[in-house]
């Protein structure tokens, strides 16, 4: 398992040095000559804005290439802070990609009716160049006040009585690791805590980091406090960063891991199960994919039946096997602009409640972030979802 992990990584890491720089070098010249072909800036300055564009957009692979597939460079100490500028350039490059290219749509189609809509000067030049950090700072603040509590009530028809009022309270995607600091996820913790949780569900990219790099943290979510107690599943980042000691840190912390499986819960006269499944990237670690059919296993009867799925799509299967609910994340609901706006041009199920025939799935937007820290266009968030008839 381990050499087929090791050749998928090589395969992964040759197509980035071979086909990344192509499409680096791309993207570079494509912004540098929209943005400063009609511009008329002195040579020096042209030189020094030309080179910041590919430094920009080249720092973003240089990451990729130098810290993400190298394990060695894992345990350096500045690796961190290359990851978090490697966020910076993220977001900036998004931004000015955006900017750069509906300007260019518009234009083309402004031109089609004889119009001239922009003027592609200087002054504009200027304009897209320095709008990506405001931006960033604007979404930088939304990560600061939130994440927002969301609640949401989910009925059920017949449901008995003693599961009337049940509170769950839905973590997700909170990415544990560079740029997420130790006071922001104990923030979160305590904000979860005063909802006062029947049920904490955690569903998936909670840490996003080797696990001993980020232990402190990890270790704070034994602060996480349910009646009926703390559920987990993992998400795609999990496996990407040593999946067997994240699981196995988590299990330490008496949190409960759902890997196909179940556990049922007593309340009252009314039985209740939490079934959670693993995530669609297992396969390419060679590891057990999601089986709902594993999940719901001897549970089939119970009154209620919550199911955790990191991935939403993963709810066109479980539909089939009766759960009551499905808790997911992973959408991040695009996270900030322009992919909160075309994030439904990429998952079928982005954000919110969503009627299933009989089940109802719930896509947490996320209760940290991925990569720059921006939530423009969207919020992160801390959903507490009670049951009621």
């Amino acid at each position: 398992m381990a050499q087929r992990n090791s050749k998928v990584t090589e395969k992964r890491s040759f197509f980035l040095r071979v086909v990344g720089p192509i499409f680096c070098t791309v993207f570079a010249v494509y912004l540098s000559n929209q943005l400063f072909r009609f511009a008329n800036l002195p040579p020096l300055i042209l030189l020094a804005a030309v080179a910041w564009v590919f430094f920009v957009v080249f720092w973003i692979l240089f990451v990729v290439l130098y810290f993400w597939l190298n394990p060695n460079y894992h345990e350096s100490k500045i690796a961190v802070k290359l990851q978090q500028a490697g966020n910076f350039a993220q977001g900036y490059f998004s931004y000015l990609f955006t900017f750069v290219f509906f300007r260019d749509v518009a234009s083309f189609f402004a031109y089609l009716i004889g119009r001239e809509i922009f003027i592609y000067n200087q002054a504009e030049a200027f304009f897209i160049l320095a709008a990506p950090p405001i931006l960033m700072f604007l979404g930088r603040l939304m990560v600061f006040l939130g994440p927002f509590n969301r609640r949401i009530k989910i009925r059920k028809p017949h449901l008995k009585k003693d599961l009337q009022g049940l509170r769950i309270v839905q973590l997700s995607d909170i990415h544990i690791g560079p740029g997420v600091s130790r006071a922001k996820i104990n923030s979160i913790i305590k904000q979860t805590n005063r909802l006062e949780p029947d049920i904490i569900a955690l569903t998936g990219d909670i840490v996003d980091h080797l696990d001993h790099w980020f232990s402190e943290e990890i270790n704070d979510l034994r602060k996480l406090k349910a009646k009926y107690g703390v559920f987990y599943v993992p998400g795609n980042h999990e496996y990407y960063w040593g999946f067997h000691p994240i699981i196995e840190k988590i299990r330490n912390l008496g949190i409960s891991v759902l890997l196909n499986s179940n556990e049922k819960i007593q309340i009252g006269s009314a039985s209740f199960a939490v079934c959670g499944v693993t995530d669609l990237a297992a396969k390419y670690f060679s590891l057990e994919g999601p089986s709902f059919e594993k999940a719901i296993h001897g549970v089939e009867n119970c009154d209620f039946k919550l199911v955790l799925s990191h991935h939403p799509k993963t709810a066109d299967e479980a539909r089939h096997y009766k759960f009551d609910l499905q808790l997911s994340g992973h959408t991040h609901g695009g996270q900030f602009i322009p992919w909160s706006l075309m994030i439904r041009l990429f998952q079928k199920y982005t954000m919110g409640l969503y009627q299933l025939g009989s089940m109802k799935l719930y896509v947490n937007r996320g209760t940290g972030y991925w990569g720059p820290p921006d939530r423009l266009g969207t919020f992160s968030e801390i959903t507490s979802l009670t049951l009621v008839d």
